[in-house]
């Protein structure tokens, strides 16, 4: 009865311990079976129906060149890579811009919903955008990499990449559309575009960007670049920069 009554006390001293954790894990495994939120069909993409904080637990590997990792529209997701990766087929090469070995429009990972995070992981071989945020969204220390169009995309207003790496992009490395912060990352070996800016009053500081066509481009001004250190074979600063405040930047 005693050890009866022990394993029944340590099952419920685990789910307690669980339930306070709140936090939701991700593999490959429970990607297939699916439910992992309410509506999560089984296999890809893993679809998060609420807002919560989740954790890679092994890595996501796609089964083809159309298919998404993992997609989400709520407010407040926390998904912390915790070092693994989402892995899909797509192989680039950089040889005066970048050629993909897959075509298609599949996603790493897409959080669209506000207040959204992603860090501390890798994406690499999707056939769209590696991983795409919402409003005031982070994305932080990720490695990005073999991607058919955008490595990083800012998709709202006020949002940070930092720290990151993104390289054999075949269009666009990183991308903010208003009041964003992209700081302290690389860029390197991206096909068009290291850093696009589709709106105003982006600020761009300490990333190093190397770009085929540009090193940044942007509409206008009201943006601000310090102490990037930056190169394009084609123009290293879109003229739409002009009236931009450039600060402290080099270029070579």
């Amino acid at each position: 009865m005693k050890t009866i009554l022990l394993a029944v006390a340590l099952c419920a001293v685990s789910a307690t311990a669980s339930a306070v954790d709140g936090v939701i894990e991700i593999n490959h495994a429970r990607a297939l079976a699916g439910g992992i939120t309410p509506g999560d069909d089984p296999g890809y993409p893993v679809t998060l129906s609420h807002s919560g904080s989740y954790l890679l637990t092994g890595n996501l590997t796609l089964p083809g060149a159309n298919t998404s990792g993992i997609t989400s529209s709520a407010d407040n997701v926390s998904l912390d890579l915790n070092g693994f990766a989402v892995i899909g087929p797509n192989v680039c090469v950089y040889n005066a811009g970048v050629t993909c070995s897959e075509t298609g429009l599949a996603d790493g990972i897409t959080l669209t919903g506000d207040n959204a995070s992603v860090r501390n992981g890798i994406v690499r071989g999707v056939t769209g955008d590696g991983i795409e945020v919402g409003n005031a969204s982070v994305v932080d220390g990720v490695r990005v990499s073999h991607v058919g169009l955008v490595g990083v995309k800012q998709n709202g207003e006020g949002g940070v990449v930092r720290n990151s790496v993104v390289s054999l992009v075949k269009m666009v490395g990183i991308q903010a559309t208003d009041r964003g912060l992209i700081h302290a990352n690389a860029l390197d070996n991206i096909g068009d575009t290291a850093i696009q800016l589709s709106g105003t009053d982006n600020l761009v500081i300490d990333n190093v960007a190397v770009g085929y066509t540009n090193a940044i481009a942007c509409p206008g001004a009201s943006s601000g670049f310090g102490n990037n250190l930056l190169r394009a074979f084609v123009t290293t600063v879109n003229a739409n920069c002009a009236t931009a405040d450039m600060g402290n930047n080099k270029i070579w």
